[in-house]
């Protein structure tokens, strides 16, 4: 009960970018990483990604864009890999939850 408040409080509170920050580190949690340390040991399309965070695709999209822009992350297909662990905690703003 108490992450499904926790989710719900930071749907409402956070905007898209600290959403899909806070569930890529969801994700790298979960699934851990592949050998390399680098890459999330699972695949999401776009759209499951999206439903995860709770925003449009088109949103999502634009957020990773800026992340690799940023050279926070890398994509390859559907494989997300954190560059820059502490620059996503931050944006993420999860540095104390995590």
């Amino acid at each position: 009960l108490k992450n499904a408040e926790s989710k719900i409080i930071d749907l409402v509170q956070k905007s898209v970018k600290e959403r899909v920050a806070a569930s890529i580190l969801l994700l790298k949690n979960f699934y851990g990483m592949e050998k390399d340390k680098k890459t999330i040991n699972t695949t999401l399309s776009r759209g499951d990604l999206s439903d995860l965070v709770g925003t449009a695709t088109e949103s999502l999209i634009r957020s990773l864009a800026e992340f690799k822009k940023n050279k926070i992350l890398a994509l390859n297909g559907k494989k997300i890999m954190i560059l820059n662990v502490k620059l996503l905690e931050k944006i993420a703003n999860l540095i104390d939850k995590i």
